[in-house]
């Protein structure tokens, strides 16, 4: 069973499914504290607040949040919004390229199969298609 897609550069850090999961509620709301990510995700799993705020706290360090802070009835409360580092198309980049190595190109059209993407999300995605052709075909 795969743990997590390692990241970074130099010293390797990994994503991990909770940090995944996080992630999503994270973009999904793109402003979130760590007690609205637990209501959350404590539909789908039994977890504790301290669990949460940690794995809050090293998305921040591996780039991928963004926490800002605020002061709430007297309290500082600290919301996380997902990071415009770029660190994310790595991550992708790097865990096809494992994917591929792996399985083969067939990989890929199997990941294409379940995606539920806008029009223009596919349309975008037929663009980097066909710029990877040409530069394949250019070289």
């Amino acid at each position: 069973m795969c743990k997590g897609f390692q990241i970074g550069v130099g010293r390797m850090r990994e994503i991990g499914e909770l940090e995944a999961e996080i992630l999503e509620i994270a973009r999904a709301n793109q402003r979130v504290s760590a007690r609205e990510v637990l209501r959350i995700i404590y539909q789908k799993r039994d977890i504790a607040y301290t669990t949460v705020s940690t794995t809050l706290e090293r998305l921040t360090k591996k780039h991928l949040l963004t926490r800002d802070e605020q002061k709430i009835r007297g309290k500082v409360t600290y919301f996380y919004r997902p990071s415009k580092s770029g660190v994310e198309v790595g991550i992708a980049s790097k865990s096809i390229a494992r994917l591929i190595k792996a399985f083969g190109p067939g990989v890929v059209s199997a990941a294409f199969s379940g995606l539920s993407a806008s029009p223009e999300e596919l349309r975008k995605l037929e663009e980097k298609v066909m710029e990877a052709k040409k530069s394949r075909a250019n070289a």
